[in-house]
């Protein structure tokens, strides 16, 4: 293994390790160009960072999740998870839990958990977002009607799905665990 005393033309290669570096490029500059005093939105953005699991969400996104917080219609839901969906780094389970925090009257979490022991299959994420909007808004009807048959508050049936899926399933695996 080399180290840094090892390295011939360094200096030439510290210049090209210098230009090539793109980590998280929009971020790392606005991470850099900070000079006062830290916020709690700046040492998220700075974990975030540390962690590659920063989205850079935009403004006309941020203002349709807003729009449905006010307003909520299954036709809107669908074109706001569309957009989610299209932002780097957001996946259906990310996307369906900015949308149950933003309208949890309507929507909740796809999560393993509460998808298995509602649905009694593994989750199977779909690989196009149209897929992925169709599979998500199935479960949720799926679960709207198993919440009133069975007198499971909505609003809080994912946590209740999730915590009785390991209770109850403790033994079984997730994907990807």
């Amino acid at each position: 293994m080399k180290k840094l005393d090892d390295i011939e033309n360094l200096a030439a290669k510290v210049e090209m390790a210098q230009k090539s570096y793109n980590y998280q490029k929009d971020l790392t500059d606005e991470l850099d160009q900070l000079t006062g005093d830290f916020s709690e939105v700046d040492i998220l953005k700075i974990v975030l960072w540390k962690l590659n699991r920063y989205v850079d969400v935009k403004h006309d996104l941020i203002t349709a999740i807003n729009e449905l917080k006010k307003e909520y219609s299954t036709e809107q839901a669908k074109e706001v998870l569309g957009k989610l969906l299209a932002c780097r780094g957001i996946d259906l389970p990310m996307a369906s839990t900015i949308l149950r925090f933003a309208v949890p009257d309507e929507l909740q979490i796809l999560d393993q958990r509460a998808y298995r022991i509602l649905v009694g299959d593994t989750f199977k994420l779909p690989r196009l977002i149209e897929d992925k909007i169709r599979t998500y808004f199935d479960y949720i009807d799926k679960l709207k009607e198993k919440c009133l048959a069975l007198n499971i508050p909505f609003r809080e049936s994912d946590r209740i799905l999730y915590e009785l899926d390991k209770a109850v399933n403790s033994d079984e695996k997730l994907n990807g665990y």
